[in-house]
């Protein structure tokens, strides 16, 4: 009966890949988990858990940056009345981690790194309070999360504090990097406290490499010239999102993009809750509050769709005459409400302005000078 007790006992601990230093399926960081093997970073547990596993990190204060350079799942759990796992940042300060496909240097607090399989991370919060960068600009960029080359969900997340003396920083950056096509979902989950990006994505290719769907999250901020979004060589959906009080809500470039069913709300100073450039996006059905200034800047040429949308409050709904001469043309704006401003429309007769509807606006269409 020893002999047989002693045989399944090994037999377990191999299967829990403990001896010999091989690779687990499921592990925890901190206590809240006695029956997975425990570590005590998160970090540590990275290194540990198998291709394709599952790392649940219990509530508390984790001063560090982390690599994810294979597929995992990556969690934060309840335990108790606690559901609060933080990523902050280490003392010291946060340092480099690597390099984006224009030659800036981050500093990320995670990086999911060229995985070959997906990496899903839920219910984490991440904060770069405290993150040590100072010196001459332009400095050291840094980002909460940070997904290069990788695919993967971001889920019920939260980063916040992400600062620096240049303004140069992403709650999350999503970059597309490589011949290979890369895949991201970020929704449910809220960013704040940059100056920056609040969520960042691009690619090194001319040709989108990155797929993205941005769903129902909360982005918000009331600091100078910061982004809430800013989309470029991608394509992708955003969609159910909230974002308030930015310089620019919500900015598409080189994009071939769904923007859809957003609450977009300006500052009121000389952004937008929109800016389109040199896209191809179609941009429908949603709220968009101007705040006393213009709701959407059409930039250079493009063949986006603006159409469905509702403008309140505004000097200006929908500018079509900036960032070259003669304006841009070729994209279309019809079957808009447009409820109380100063100025519909204001566009060249090479695009598409009608029908759109005006209610409580002073001039509904007006051309460029």
């Amino acid at each position: 009966m020893y002999r047989y007790a002693l045989q399944i006992g090994i037999l377990f601990l191999l299967s829990l890949g403990t001896c010999w230093g091989a690779a687990l399926p499921s592990v925890a960081v901190g206590t809240c988990k006695p029956n997975l093997p425990r570590y005590l970073t998160i970090q540590d547990a990275v290194t540990n858990v198998v291709a394709g596993g599952t790392i649940l990190v219990c509530p508390g204060v984790y001063p560090e940056q982390v690599l994810i350079n294979k597929p995992l799942t990556m969690k934060g759990v309840l335990s108790g009345d606690a559901a609060a796992s933080i990523i902050t940042s280490p003392q010291g300060g946060l340092k480099q981690s690597t390099i984006d496909h224009l030659g800036n240097a981050w500093a990320a607090q995670v990086l999911v790194q060229s995985t070959g399989g997906p990496v899903n991370i839920s219910d984490l919060s991440v904060d770069g309070a405290n993150n040590g960068i100072s010196g001459s600009c332009p400095g050291l960029n840094v980002v909460g999360i940070y997904y290069q080359g990788a695919s993967g969900v971001i889920d019920r997340a939260a980063t916040r504090n992400q600062t620096t003396p240049c303004f140069h920083d992403a709650g999350i950056f999503l970059e597309g990097f490589g011949p290979a096509n890369q895949t991201v979902t970020v929704e449910n989950s809220s960013v704040r406290g940059f100056d920056g990006n609040g969520i960042y994505a691009d690619t090194d290719s001319t040709t989108p490499t990155l797929t993205l769907t941005l769903a129902s999250n909360l982005v918000t901020g009331e600091v100078g010239m910061a982004t809430g979004m800013a989309l470029g060589n991608i394509k992708g959906t955003v969609k159910s999102n909230v974002v308030e009080r930015m310089f620019y809500g919500i900015e598409v470039f080189h994009t071939t993009m769904t923007v859809t069913s957003n609450t977009v709300t300006g500052d009121g100073g000389s952004g937008a809750p929109f800016l389109i450039y040199r896209d191809g996006s179609t941009v429908m059905t949603n709220k968009i509050d101007a705040a006393g200034a213009t709701g959407t800047i059409f930039a250079e040429a493009g063949t986006s769709i603006f159409k469905s949308n509702t403008v309140f409050n505004f000097s200006l709904a929908v500018s079509g005459c900036s960032g070259s001469f003669p304006p841009p043309s070729g994209y279309t704006v019809s079957g808009n409400t447009m409820i109380d401003g100063k100025n519909g429309v204001k566009m060249t007769n090479s695009n598409t302005s009608v029908p759109n509807a005006y209610s409580s606006v002073m001039t509904a269409v007006s051309s460029c000078t």
